[in-house]
Formats: structure tokens, C-alpha cells, sequence
């Protein structure tokens, strides 16, 4: 289980151990601005899974966002050494909310894909992505998600999410199916609505809805959408989608969406990417979804995204309790140098194709790519060690597994998500729910 120590200091785990209090601000790399500003960075970020939670590292530094000396080697997961616990804290969760450590009520485990794959065969991309499906509700994984994305990432990519989900909807029992996130000002919302209502009567009830407004041109442009106008357009789209899943009249006296939706109070989630955006989300009652790694900062992501998860937290005020889901890459294998094999190269032409757009620094290695993808790789228990010490974890529902940006083979992917759901969950405090009879049609 994950120990909480000291509430009144935030610790920040990696090479520097910094104290930062609650009313310090983290500095953005190269704007100037404060946590909970406008989110100006990721506008600039275009790549393979800028789309995964936007409304949307691992150097350390201090509040001023300087760079940190040169750190020395990493622990075997490429996160944190396990000696580290003994300098650092985790931050206690706010009054009266859920944490992963109490036990009551579980935390639910998730995996997220991105539909990617070696090679030109996007059938076989498909089909490997829909196994993933499989494996995972036979594992006990409570929810599978995937990410839109309109632009090919040179290996596979999502655009029509909705069609992907109701074909795994016919292909397993019990796992939850969800979007993190659909790119809502490029959908109507209306027939978004439709097709969300018609997989969850498919499914039985299954379905979990993740949204967020992108940061692509290319897609903004081929869709007819002024990107300027992203968060007026996430808004409104927002608005209009909640209308329609509450069986609500929609544009138009007399029209409600068919089929019926079911009670989507608390399945409609926002990507986020400041503690603005969390507040706005926590004011309209969506779920809080934070992506595996914050760019354009020099902080640690959970430094980063725990301010956010607390001022979501704070501002929440609906009669249920609040639901955040924590997106992290996991990659556990039998020992560091296999599951580098799989996934090294991969995180490092990623973390080039970040700098080159300006999330990352330039010139990074493999080793730097890694840390700023907030990577927890290599056996079970050393991932178990570094997950312990995570900041943001103690306050999440939700824990979201994924290998994106890597794209290990299909054997090494199946084999990981048995390592997560047997070892590395386990190990944290989950177990799996108890298999419900079949439903939906």
C-alpha cells in the first residue's frame, strides 16, 4: 500500500529533492507562466499522442523552472531509485477525498491505447488493438480506453473511436470501454451523443466518456474548425453533449437522441492540462483526467499534475464523490534491459519529434526521453517501488496504464498488461471486480 507521510510539505521526487508548499507557483519552461495559467505550451504540441488528455520528465528543478545539474544514473525502472523514499514525501490527499491507499471504496485499473503498430498493415494494427481488449477483460481490468486522433502517427492511429468500441464491446464481458480523449470541437456533439448511446446499449451499460480539445492544425483545418477558437468551441460541444446524454430536447423542440442514453452523471471526463482547466472541470461536474506526462515544463509530471488534481478536488462540489484518473506509462518486464529492447527507441524518436515542437528540450537522449515521459518500466517490483512514491497516485481513482508513446511488440504488449493486472496493481492495493453476469445486446 502507498504510505503517506508528512501533509503540511510537497517533497518533489528525482536528482534534487526541492520543498514546495502549496502557495509556491511552478514556472512553465520558457513562458513565464504560473501553474493554472493559459495552457500556451501545449498549443505548440503536435505529435503522437498530443490528443490523449488535452483540453488540453523527469528533470527536477525548482520553482523558477531553471535547469538542474546533470543528474546521475537512474534506478533500474528509469523513474526513481528506491533509496529516494527515505528524502521524500508524498502529499496528503485533500479532507474527505477518495485515495488509492484506504481500501474503501478500490481504485479501478485501466489501460489506454493509442492503436498504433510497426509496419503498413493497419488491419493488423486493428486487430492487435482489439486482442489488447481481450487480454485486459479476461485480466479483471476494470476500464479500456483508447485515444482519437485524426492525423496518422506513422504506425496506426484512431480516428472513429466509437466504431473500435463497439466492435470490443462485442468481443468482451466485463471491462469498461472509454475515450481519452474524443476531440470534441471537431465533432457534433448531437451525433456524438448518438453513437456514445448507442455503444453503451450495445455493451450493457459499459461505456466512459473522456473529452478534451486537441492541439492539432492539420486536424482543426480539415475539419472546418478555427483552432483559435478551441475552448470557446470544448465549451459549448460540452454543454450541448451533457443535454443529449441526459435525454434532454436538444436544437430543436420534440428532438432527443435515440437511443436513450443511460445515467452518464458520472462518466463524462475533461483532459486537462492547468489547475484552471481542473477547476472548470470540477465546476461542471466532469471527471478529472490527467495525461502521462506534462510538457513544457522542467518540474517532475507529478509535481506538476498534484496541484492540479487539488485544486480539481477543491473545487468540487457535486453530491458524488469525485473521480480523477491518473494515465501513466508502465512498462514492467523480467529486468530494465527488456523492456528497454521494447520500448527505448521508440520514447526517444518521440521525445525528438516533442523538442523539435517545442515540449521538450533539444538534443535529449534516450535516458532524458525517457525521464521526461515519466517512464516506470522494468521488473514489477521495482515499478511497484517507484509507483509508491508517486505524488498524484495517492488521490487517484483511476489508474490509466499505457505503453504509447513505445510500441512494443504485440507478445511483450500482452505479456505487460499480465504483469500490470498480476503484479504491479496487486501490489498497489488493487484487486479485480467481481465478474458480472453478461449484458448489453
Amino acid at each position: 500500500m502507498i504510505h503517506l507521510p508528512d501533509p503540511d510539505a510537497r517533497a518533489i521526487h528525482g536528482t534534487v529533492n526541492v520543498l514546495v508548499r502549496p502557495d509556491q507557483h511552478i514556472a512553465r519552461r520558457g513562458t513565464g507562466l504560473p501553474d493554472g495559467g493559459a495552457g500556451t505550451v501545449l498549443d505548440h504540441v503536435l505529435g503522437a499522442d498530443h490528443h490523449e488528455a488535452a483540453t488540453t520528465n523527469l528533470v527536477t528543478a525548482g520553482a523558477t523552472g531553471a535547469q538542474p545539474p546533470t543528474p546521475p544514473p537512474g534506478p533500474p525502472t528509469g523513474v526513481r531509485s528506491a533509496s529516494s523514499r527515505h528524502d521524500s514525501c508524498v502529499a496528503r490527499p485533500l479532507k474527505g477525498s477518495h485515495t488509492m491507499t484506504n481500501g474503501t471504496p478500490r481504485f479501478r485499473l485501466g489501460f489506454l491505447t493509442h492503436v498504433q503498430g510497426h509496419g503498413d498493415d493497419v488491419a493488423r494494427t486493428y486487430r492487435n488493438a482489439q486482442e489488447l481488449f481481450v487480454a485486459a477483460d479476461e485480466l479483471g481490468f476494470d476500464v479500456g480506453w483508447v485515444a482519437q486522433h485524426h492525423v496518422s502517427l506513422g504506425g496506426g492511429g484512431l480516428s472513429s473511436p466509437w466504431t473500435f468500441l463497439a466492435h470490443a464491446a462485442a468481443r468482451t464481458t466485463r471491462i469498461r470501454l472509454g475515450t481519452a480523449i474524443t476531440i470534441l470541437p471537431l465533432e457534433d456533439p448531437v451525433r456524438l451523443a448518438e453513437d456514445v448511446a448507442a455503444v453503451d446499449t450495445l455493451s450493457g451499460g459499459r461505456v466512459e466518456i473522456g473529452v478534451g480539445s486537441g492541439s492539432s492544425d492539420v486536424e482543426y483545418a480539415a475539419f472546418g474548425r478555427d483552432i483559435a477558437r478551441k475552448r470557446e468551441l470544448t465549451s459549448q460541444n460540452l454543454e450541448v453533449l451533457r443535454r443529449a446524454l441526459a435525454n434532454e430536447e436538444v436544437r430543436t423542440p420534440g428532438f432527443r437522441i435515440q437511443p436513450a442514453a443511460g445515467d452518464f452523471t458520472d462518466r463524462i471526463w475533461q483532459g486537462v492540462f492547468s489547475g484552471q482547466g481542473a477547476r472548470y472541470a470540477a465546476a461542471g461536474g466532469s471527471n478529472l483526467l490527467l495525461n502521462r506526462a506534462a510538457y513544457g515544463f522542467d518540474a517532475p509530471t507529478d509535481q506538476v499534475q498534484r496541484p492540479w488534481a487539488d485544486a480539481f478536488l477543491g473545487a468540487w462540489d457535486q453530491p458524488r464523490r469525485p473521480r480523477v484518473g491518473l494515465s501513466r506509462f508502465v512498462f514492467p518486464a523480467k529486468d530494465r534491459d527488456t523492456a528497454l529492447r521494447q520500448i527505448g527507441d521508440d520514447v526517444h524518436r518521440a521525445a525528438l519529434r516533442f523538442a523539435a515542437n517545442g515540449a521538450f528540450p533539444k538534443g535529449l537522449d534516450r535516458a532524458e526521453a525517457l525521464r521526461r515521459f515519466h517512464s516506470f518500466y522494468g521488473p514489477p517490483e521495482e515499478i511497484v517501488t517507484a509507483l509508491r512514491q508517486e505524488r498524484v497516485l495517492p488521490v487517484a481513482t483511476d489508474l490509466i496504464t499505457q505503453f504509447n508513446p513505445a510500441v512494443p511488440d504485440h507478445d511483450a504488449a500482452i505479456r505487460a498488461l499480465e504483469l500490470i493486472a498480476t503484479e504491479v496493481a496487486p501490489a498497489l492495493g488493487w484487486k479485480p471486480a467481481a465478474k458480472p453476469e453478461p449484458a448489453g445486446v
